[in-house]
């Protein structure tokens, strides 16, 4: 069950699931932007299926971060607001905004320099991105959507902050819309393009320049040049949990006289990684986690291999 329009679908959705399934139990996970509408989704639920209902209180960060305790605990677990493959137990909801992004859009048109502008949104967001490239066009400005590549992308112009290949190499600039930095910083990084941010919610328009982003990884790398012992770290999460990738970089520490040891953790926190206290560490899971870190040395796979090459 893919779900693509508002809450009270989404619910009538949920229902017939439910009853086809016989659930006698069910979990609801549902991301910041969403977690509001949990007291009315399980009252819903409840007062229609007279069965139990567990929020999930935890935070997710996306399908690839299923709530797997609760998983075990229900007969269904309905995970909101993310585009990803029901199987099993999983059943994910998408959700799509119902606020008009044409008049951000149109604010946006002013900070765009060039001619070639790739549009991206998150799922919530998608319904419409054509009017986004109409609006584009008729600022005289060539929009670009297309479908990006990988686990948990399956629309023209969606992004993740893990995913950024919706970008179209040919871009001179990016169009992101939707809310936070989270998305637009990750784009910049991952793209080393400029890009627009059209909030929908607050109607900000900010620009991000990836040059500050990218600088800031290669000052991790530097200080990564002296440490003598390193921490790879393997995450639990059912959509990120990446074992081979961790024994490789074992391997290639190992192959290279350095010291490391594997820490499996849930939450990869600073807090955690500080009080292990090991000299850097390289992580596995989701590539942005590296963006949370002031006092900690985090390296993903790649920067940790560019740190053995410029060791020699």
């Amino acid at each position: 069950m893919q779900q693509e329009t508002d809450l009270e679908v989404a619910i009538e959705g949920l229902i017939n699931a439910i009853k086809e399934r016989g659930a006698n139990s069910v979990g609801i996970q549902l991301p910041e932007g969403f977690i509001r509408q949990a007291r009315r989704i399980s009252g819903e639920i409840q007062d229609r299926c007279g069965i139990p209902v567990i929020i999930s209180g935890r935070p997710t960060y996306g399908a690839c971060d299923i709530d797997k305790e609760l998983l075990g605990m229900v007969d269904l677990l309905f995970h909101f607001g993310h585009a990803g493959e029901s199987m099993g137990k999983i059943i994910f909801v998408e959700m799509r905004s119902s606020v008009d992004i044409r008049p951000v859009v149109e604010s946006a048109i002013k900070y765009l320099k060039g001619n070639l502008i790739s549009i991206v949104t998150t799922v919530q967001h998608l319904g419409m991105i054509k009017d986004a490239g109409e609006i584009l066009t008729s600022a005289g400005k060539r929009p670009l959507i297309r479908k990006g590549s990988g686990d948990g992308l399956r629309y023209e112009g969606q992004v993740l902050g893990c995913n950024a290949s919706a970008v179209d190499e040919r871009a001179e600039e990016v169009l992101f819309i939707g809310s936070g930095r989270f998305h637009p910083e990750g784009i910049a990084r991952i793209t080393k393009k400029r890009v627009v941010a059209a909030d929908p919610y607050t109607g900000r328009v900010e620009t991000i320049d990836p040059e500050p982003l990218i600088r800031r990884r290669w000052g991790t790398i530097a200080k990564a040049l002296g440490a003598r012992v390193f921490g790879v770290v393997l995450s639990n999460k059912m959509g990120q949990y990446r074992k081979k990738l961790a024994d490789e970089i074992m391997k290639e520490a190992k192959d290279h006289s350095i010291e490391a040891h594997l820490i499996l953790l849930d939450e990869v926190r600073e807090d955690l990684l500080i009080n292990l206290g090991m000299d850097a560490y390289i992580n596995t899971a989701c590539p942005r986690i590296v963006d949370d870190m002031r006092h900690v040395i985090l390296l993903n796979p790649d920067e940790f291999r560019e740190v053995l090459r410029m060791r020699g």
